[in-house]
């Protein structure tokens, strides 16, 4: 790989419509790992980006076989999540930061999601979405990684309850 690679990173909705202008779609140059890490941080709301939440911070590198990601919540107050739930529930019934993960600047048909939980409980899923929409008739198809870990999706997460603030290493 290049020392900098394009990156499409919609991390949640909020950075799509805080940055997106026309036909562009947001995305994020991301070193080598040995030369840094790209961030975003953001604290407006889906989906329209208007009303204001806990500040996001995503920074993001890359090796020659790993993307790392490390996502921190801010502000945090709930740590809201379902103790029953493992890898590939529905976590986003509950708190969750998430990336929607592609390589290039286009507007992606599909793409990598990547959700961790709280209690570093993960989703992922490769995404096939060619019309973009998500109504009756229109074509979407995930394929869940249903083994992450051997797939070599490993997290880490820790809460600082008093301090209000969570991170996951992927």
């Amino acid at each position: 790989m290049n020392r900098w690679t394009n990156l499409l990173l919609l991390v949640g909705a909020p950075l799509f419509s805080a940055h997106c202008t026309g036909s562009s779609v947001p995305s994020i140059n991301v070193p080598s790992c040995s030369e840094g890490a790209g961030s975003v941080q953001y604290n407006k709301s889906v989906p329209n980006g208007e009303n204001k939440f806990p500040l996001t911070q995503v920074d993001l590198c890359y090796t020659d076989s790993d993307i790392k990601i490390t996502f921190t919540a801010f502000e945090e107050v709930n740590f809201y999540y379902n103790e029953s739930h493992t890898t590939n529930d529905p976590l986003y019934e509950y708190e969750v930061m998430e990336a929607f993960i592609y390589h290039g600047t286009n507007d992606p048909k599909s793409y990598l999601e990547f959700e961790v939980s709280p209690n570093n409980v993960t989703w992922q899923a490769f995404i096939y979405n060619p019309s973009k929409l998500r109504s009756d008739g229109a074509p979407f198809d995930n394929g869940q990684l249903a083994s992450p870990i051997v797939d070599g999706l490993v997290t880490s997460t820790a809460l600082d309850r008093d301090g209000g603030v969570w991170v996951s290493n992927a």
